[in-house]
């Protein structure tokens, strides 16, 4: 993933009959833990 860019999401639950709800940025801070696998 050399130059490449993250987006950190945070999704919300999605309405019936939809794949998923509102997604926004989050803060890498939650999302440290798992940036080692990528």
């Amino acid at each position: 993933m050399k130059e490449q860019v993250i987006y950190f999401v945070g999704p919300t639950p999605a309405k019936e009959g939809q794949v998923i709800g509102s997604a926004g940025p989050t803060t890498s801070g939650r999302m440290d833990a798992y940036s080692p696998k990528l």
